[in-house]
């Protein structure tokens, strides 16, 4: 757990010198950065280690050198992300998802078990973190965030995210609820990270909607 909370203090003091050097409006870069390294870490991993990717490691025991170095790097995020959440105020299901996340990541470390399975969930979950990133950057910006460019992002970022989320996570949550062996709060957490992907759904259909549909409010005159 010292470990964990050494890599929260190292992201929140990346974290506040960012804001101190660049500025409020660039503190998304800290996501962005954990966003682009975790998949990478992971991409990397298997791809030296073809043979760990494999739904029958399901529930297995042991974690490996690399396995726990990931977990404690994305465990100190999301434990960074809690304290963060409370001190930019950010809303209930923020709240939700940082806590989750933390507890989720967290549990392999504690119980030295189920590493392949929050490899699977930290891939599927931050791949599009990348794309994310420049539409939480400049959604406080309209001309750019409204602009064609920014709308080939949003594009791209909702089609990975419905393939990656509702394709391969749906999958993914069918086996580990199938594993006798995958620890309760994973499967817990990916059941609660479902409800909340369709919550980002929703959020996306409502901002097509604004963006097709004509204001009736211009309309009336």
């Amino acid at each position: 757990m010292e470990q964990v909370i050494l890599a929260a203090l190292c992201w929140t003091l990346m974290h506040l010198s960012i804001e101190k050097i660049f500025g409020s409006k660039w503190v998304i870069v800290t996501y962005g950065i954990f966003g682009w390294t975790v998949p990478r870490f992971i991409e990397y991993y298997f791809y030296r280690n073809p043979g760990q990717l494999d739904f029958n490691r399901c529930g297995e025991a042991g974690l490996t050198e690399f396995e726990r170095k990931v977990l404690i790097y994305a465990s100190g995020y999301f434990l960074f992300d809690i304290f963060n959440g409370v001190r930019m105020r950010e809303g209930f299901i923020w709240q939700i998802h940082h806590s989750v996340s933390f507890l989720v990541v967290a549990s392999p470390l504690y119980y030295e078990k189920c590493a392949f399975e929050l490899f699977l969930c930290l891939w599927v979950g931050e791949f599009t973190s990348l794309f994310a990133f420049w539409i939480f950057r400049y959604e406080k910006e309209p001309e750019i965030y409204n602009s064609k460019p920014m709308l080939v992002v949003k594009i791209v970022y909702f089609t990975l995210f419905m393939i990656l989320r509702f394709c391969v996570g749906s999958y993914a949550l069918w086996r580990f609820l199938n594993s006798p062996d995958t620890l309760f709060i994973i499967k817990l957490g990916c059941l609660l990270m479902t409800v909340f992907n369709c919550v980002i759904v929703k959020q996306a259909i409502d901002e097509v909607k604004r963006f097709i549909l004509p204001d009736n409010k211009k309309n009336e005159y």
